[in-house]
């Protein structure tokens, strides 16, 4: 008999065990006592162990603390709903559904309270896998929430849900270290803490590409989503209202290349961004904002200890593109930003493109510099957009509320640096077309800008006095063309006619700059402001030390202060504390005098670049106490000083001449192109070479008898030195002196023959106790 009933004894136990919905407990269970609702009674810990596979199929299953250290799967046959106070997927996988065929019932999982009363949590640690394919439940009914907003997604049509069985409990879900997330067709709802813990917390990479999406996020006591040190793909999801922000991404600032995309946002929490970025190199694309109750939109805002760092990632990880940022109502106009982007020191040129900003009090507040805002659409804000120093392009800024204290642009520098570059930039119904206030930075520009019904173009406040504006073509201005002014010809004195100037842009800078001259006139509607052309200026650059592009010295001279003045109106520029470069923006066509003071270590080179149009000129006169001065080029030959003062003076070419009884040099720049340069440098230096704590002496000149020229150093006591002449890259061409052990005043002479000194570069390079010396050689 027993043989005889053998196959249906198995067939039993078979169905006995395909009912019952977890078979591996940690501990002895009985019946129902482990999947039913528990009435007030101690619940159970489960385990699901390692290496083995279980399936969840009761309608409704009850359990204190679920351990997921195998494999749990959920049966899609029916819904099913399990209770529990903790889950844990510590190494283990909890998958629900596939992603070829998405859980098409309904899986709930619900919270319950424990006896202490403490949140629950949901984590997926130690390399978890959290698999949670959900889909669309075509027949889901519309939540509350839902009904009360036309725009809003559904929240009740997701066949997986993670919520909370009583009002009060509250719970979270943590990801940490886990092997993999993929996570769609999900709903969790009036997850996290308020004020603390948010809704669902991820950490650390995972082993494999993991993502959350087409899932909602709903009531969140806090933030909704916080990523950190993660790289993951965050796509189109909905946030619905929760009393944080919706997504904080990176805040500790690392873990970049993050995808946040094609994401629905719904957020009214009062006085903080909607969506956080910490670090600026992650896609932030085709999400939709919506704001209300003065709720911030984007802000992406360095992270905390970061205020000196320099991003360096490639620029094309910043991508920040067609966005939607709403404010919801015309009442949230008065307190809402719809985006702001901090002060990151980086390289390389950020770009953002086609992101559209409606209904908030100001559009985009920019405060980071190399930024490029391209195809911007600005609607209906208050102010739309800060730029800072931006680069703005093909950008329409309008207003069809034609609100009465509306400003399409505000250049201000209260809110932070003021530079903005503007181009193809257009203005529809704005009462204020740019307000400028404070002290705007000379690297702006601005170009073919577009005024269209707009009351008033420019409003000026307060503009300090060493701001200037460029108005490239005149379309900030809208001031007509100058007539063409006669310039100077290339073999004509500057006092005499010639050329035409083609340059038809302007500068604009208050009325006490040092800028204005007889030349410039009032601007039409503010005499506070003066408008003059672009002709009649340039940037005047004094280097030391490097030189421009190539040192002369190999020395590092820092100039305490830098003082320029014009002769005729004796107005005055001055930096202190400067270093290897500086430059002033000038009037053209005129005299200065410089004047520098340096710190304990001898100056024997000045280079001065001047950029400006074609045949303008400035020259400056400067004390220089020192012997054998030569002007040159950092790349070039010497440039023979002028016979007279009065010849440098009337000669249109660049040069130089020096007044040895007042140790006084003059040099003039005379731009044939759009710049020149010279050098003003002395042959015979005290080097950087010390010896008994003092300098060592060398000059160079040339030997008249012979086609030479002659290097020569002197040595207070007997020790070894080199010196050898090598070409631009450093190549040692030829060794002129050698020796172990040297006193006194040592010359060698260098044959000029067989070197090009008219095509190439050449320098000396002396070594004495180790110590070395470099400086130019030419045919002196």
């Amino acid at each position: 008999m027993i043989a005889r009933y053998k196959p249906f004894n198995i067939i039993l136990v078979l169905l006995l065990w395909l009912t019952t919905s977890l078979v591996a407990v940690h501990g002895q269970h009985k019946g129902k006592t482990l999947f039913s609702k528990a009435d007030g009674k101690q619940q159970d810990t489960v385990i699901v162990p390692f290496g083995k596979t279980r399936i969840l199929t009761k309608n409704t299953a009850t359990v204190g603390k679920l351990i997921v250290r195998g494999t749990l799967k959920v049966d899609d046959s029916k819904d099913i709903a399990l209770f529990a106070n903790h889950i844990a997927i510590d190494g283990g996988t909890l998958q629900v559904g596939t992603k070829e065929t998405p859980f098409k019932h309904r899986f709930s999982i619900r919270f319950t309270p424990s006896i202490d009363q403490k949140p629950s949590e949901l984590k997926a640690i130690n390399g978890g896998r959290l698999l949670l394919y959900g889909t669309s439940l075509k027949n889901g009914a519309k939540s509350e929430s839902d009904q009360d907003s036309k725009n809003a997604i559904s929240t009740s049509q997701r066949s997986i849900t993670i919520g909370s069985d009583t009002e009060k409990h509250r719970f979270t879900v943590l990801i940490a270290d886990a092997g993999a997330v993929e996570i769609s067709g999900m709903h969790i709802q009036g997850a996290g803490i308020q004020d603390t813990v948010p809704a669902l917390s991820w950490f650390g990479d995972t082993e494999v590409p993991s993502y959350i999406e087409k899932s909602v996020f709903s009531n969140s006591e806090h933030t909704a989503l916080l990523l950190d040190k993660t790289t993951v793909r965050v796509a189109e999801n909905s946030f619905h209202y929760g009393k944080a922000h919706a997504v904080v991404c990176s805040p500790s600032g690392i873990g970049s290349e993050n995808k946040i995309i094609g994401n629905t946002i719904y957020n009214n929490s009062q006085g903080i961004f909607a969506v956080r970025i910490n670090n600026p190199y992650q896609t932030f694309a085709e999400n939709g904002l919506h704001l209300a109750n003065g709720t911030k939109g984007i802000g992406i805002l360095k992270p905390d200890g970061y205020e000196h760092f320099i991003w360096k990632k490639d620029a094309k990880n910043f991508h920040f593109a067609t966005n939607t940022i709403s404010g919801i109502t015309k009442k949230d106009t008065a307190i809402t930003v719809g985006v702001q982007i901090g002060n990151f020191e980086h390289s390389g040129i950020w770009r953002s493109h086609q992101n559209i900003i409606e209904n908030c009090a100001i559009g985009l507040w920019n405060q980071s510099k190399n930024l490029v805002l391209d195809r911007y659409v600005f609607k209906n804000n208050t102010i739309g957009l800060s730029p800072g120093a931006a680069y703005v392009q093909h950008c329409v800024l309008s207003n069809d509320t034609k609100q009465p204290a509306s400003t399409a642009l505000q250049i201000v520098s209260k809110n932070g640096i003021s530079e903005p570059k503007l181009t193809n930039v257009q203005i529809v119904n704005y009462a204020v077309g740019m307000h400028i206030e404070g002290a705007v930075s000379e690297h702006n520009y601005f170009e073919k800008i577009v005024y269209d019904h707009v009351a008033e173009p420019l409003r000026f406040k307060n503009l300090s006095k060493e701001s200037v504006l460029y108005d490239k073509d005149r379309s900030l201005t809208r001031s007509p063309l100058p007539e063409m002014v006669a310039r100077p010809s290339k073999k004509e004195g500057h006092h005499h006619g010639g050329g035409k100037n083609k340059h038809k842009g302007c500068y604009l800078f208050p009325s006490n700059s040092n800028l204005a001259t007889k030349n410039s006139t009032p601007l039409p509607g503010d005499p506070s402001i003066q408008i003059a052309p672009v002709s009649q200026f340039g940037t005047l650059t004094i280097a030391t030390g490097f030189g421009l592009e190539d040192p002369v010295h190999e020395h590092r001279q820092q100039l305490q202060t830098l003082n320029i003045e014009h002769l005729e109106t004796h107005r005055r520029w001055m930096k202190k504390e400067v270093l290897d470069n500086e430059s002033f923006f000038l009037p053209s066509d005129g005299g200065y005098t410089l004047a520098y003071g340096t710190t304990d270590t001898d100056l024997y080179d000045l280079s001065f670049e001047w950029e400006a149009p074609e045949t303008s000129w400035i020259m400056i006169k400067m004390a220089y106490p020192y012997p054998t001065v030569k002007g040159l080029r950092s790349f070039g030959s010497l440039i023979p000083p002028t016979e007279s003062l009065h010849a440098l003076m009337h000669e249109n070419k660049t040069g130089y001449f020096y007044e040895a009884h007042t140790e006084t040099a003059y040099v003039k720049i005379y731009n044939e192109g759009n710049r020149d340069e010279l050098v003003v440098y002395s042959s015979d230096v005290l080097t950087e070479i010390r010896v008994d704590g003092k300098k060592i002496p060398l000059s160079i000149y040339r030997d008249a008898k012979k086609d030479a020229i002659v290097i020569a150093y002197e040595l207070p006591k007997k020790m070894a030195s080199t010196l050898v002449l090598t070409d631009n890259f450093g190549n040692v061409l030829k060794t002129l002196h050698d020796s172990d052990s040297d006193i006194g005043k040592i010359a060698k002479e260098l044959d000029l023959t067989g070197f090009d000194f008219e095509n190439d570069n050449y320098f000396y390079f002396l070594t004495i106790d180790d110590q070395t010396h470099k400086g130019p050689v030419y045919r002196y």
